[in-house]
């Protein structure tokens, strides 16, 4: 086998091993279409990341009555970019530096519900560039978890399955890798086994990376 190629093997084998950057969709400029669109929103969340930009969320204002089931048009703009979706019933905005270490800003948006039927929200992560459009990563049905009292106050999970001594020590790991920490549920139909899917994450060039940790806690099925 000639060098060039074995090289060639040895990238393609890296990406696999050290995993690879997760699905992502970058904004795009803001457009006369962009300003149609908002006209008859309104600006229901804003802030600012790192006291350079400022993140703003267009949207209709959330009203129970269409319940059991919302799913309102949504825009993001920052700076000079934006990214279209829809959100549920409720959704939250966070600026928190959670990947890297480098004291760069990363916007957590939690969607809100689009069901009363089992919620639905998911975890969106953005991650910002100077003078480019942002990336946005869609975690799913997520959450991050920043402190080990919310593994069980907010999650339910078992103390005596995932003790608070290991907890605190995943937690603490990833903070100085500069990795964060979510977790979502899961189902094992072959055991019929639920649980708790814990996975880190760190900074990749547009978005995230799967980091080290790795652990699934089981945990009783709802319902």
């Amino acid at each position: 086998m000639k060098p060039y190629l074995s090289f060639a093997l040895l990238v393609i084998l890296s990406n696999i091993i050290f995993g690879q950057e997760l699905a992502f969709k970058k904004a795009l400029p803001i457009n006369a279409t962009f300003d149609s669109n908002i006209a008859n929103l309104n600006i229901v969340s804003t802030n600012n990341i790192s006291g350079t930009s400022k993140v703003e969320i267009f949207k209709v204002e959330d009203n129970e009555v269409d319940g059991p089931e919302w799913s309102y048009p949504t825009f993001i703009k920052i700076d000079n970019y934006f990214f279209s979706t829809k959100f549920g019933l409720g959704h939250s905005l966070k600026i928190q530096d959670i990947a890297g270490n480098d004291n760069n800003q990363e916007v957590i948006i939690g969607t809100g519900c689009y069901s009363d039927g089992g919620c639905g929200e998911k975890l969106l992560i953005i991650q910002t560039f100077s003078n480019q459009p942002f990336s946005i990563t869609d975690f799913g049905e997520a959450k991050i978890i920043t402190s080990a009292d919310e593994f069980y106050d907010d999650l339910g999970i078992s103390e005596t399955r995932y003790p608070k001594s290991v907890a605190q020590t995943d937690l603490q790991n990833a903070k100085k890798a500069g990795e964060f920490i979510v977790v979502s549920n899961g189902y094992n139909e072959k055991m019929g086994q639920c649980y708790f899917s814990l996975r880190s994450y760190k900074l990749s060039t547009n978005g995230f990376t799967k980091g080290v940790l790795s652990k699934k806690i089981t945990s009783v099925c709802a319902g």
